[in-house]
């Protein structure tokens, strides 16, 4: 089989090991191997021959680096040789590709709006209050979602303890909901490493089970999530109808003790 290159730089370590031994022993005639030591200028000269003969010099200028200045005694030695033995074979394995850098001014964060299932009849009513060519908008029946590093995210109910309530979507495809339009929220300076704690705490958080369609639902979800990322709210008329919707729940509980929502409403 064809040797590869952790084999080699195995090779040149094992090389270098005898030589040094050698170099020890021949100091060595009233004292034993323990106590044997190495000035600096033959760990240099040891190590300039190995760099010199290496297929992989920067191997051994970063393991010069990392040696005690002096002389070295035979334990200072070993505890080299043992080390440089893994950094051998890990030299050698694939390195993984340098992050990107951050964007100028962050990474974008979009919301996505969506008009809820795919009913024909909704889609109507939120043309009628909210014409995406219309500077006012009266509000609608909106599901939202939160787009950043290329992952939409959103909340939704559940009963399940298995299926989360946040759940994770390609931007724009959400399959109960039909797309209608993106608006920019701005840029997040959190790397895909920070988002992904957040997404975790937040799974805490919004557990399925606590959706509510008025006071707790996908758009809450959505402008805490923008927060947290810190790009500005969501605009007011994406959810206005729940939160006059749930006003009006408020002081119908009030007054008379009733709810606006039946228990077995089904949620979107």
């Amino acid at each position: 089989a064809a040797q590869t290159g952790a084999d080699r730089l195995a090779e040149e370590v094992e090389v270098l090991r005898d030589a040094a031994i050698r170099a020890l022993e021949e100091g060595g005639d009233r004292k034993g191997f323990e106590e044997q030591h190495l000035s600096g200028e033959a760990v240099a000269a040891l190590l300039h021959t190995a760099t010199k003969m290496s297929l992989e010099p920067a191997f051994w200028r970063t393991m010069a680096q990392g040696l005690p200045t002096g002389d070295l005694t035979a334990d200072d030695l070993t505890a080299a040789l043992v080390s440089w033995a893994p950094e051998a074979a890990a030299w050698w394995r694939p390195k993984s590709p340098p992050r990107p850098p951050s964007p100028p001014g962050g990474w974008p964060v979009l919301l996505h709006i969506y008009d809820v299932s795919h009913e024909e009849g909704v889609r109507k009513l939120n043309k009628w209050l909210a014409h995406k060519r219309n500077p006012f908008k009266f509000g609608g029946v909106f599901h939202a979602g939160l787009e950043v590093h290329g992952l939409e995210w959103s909340f939704g109910m559940s009963l399940s303890d298995s299926v989360p309530g946040v759940e994770c979507s390609l931007p724009r495809q959400h399959s109960e909901h039909r797309y209608r339009q993106t608006v920019k929220l701005g840029s997040t300076r959190l790397s895909p490493e920070q988002v992904a704690t957040m997404i975790s705490q937040l799974i805490e958080e919004y557990p399925g089970d606590d959706y509510d369609l008025l006071r707790r639902n996908c758009c809450h979800f959505a402008d805490d999530f923008a927060k947290r990322l810190g790009v500005r709210s969501l605009p007011g008329w994406v959810y206005r109808l729940a939160r006059v919707g749930a006003i009006v729940d408020d002081t119908l509980q009030r007054v008379a003790n009733r709810s606006i929502l039946a228990d077995d409403v089904e949620l979107f």
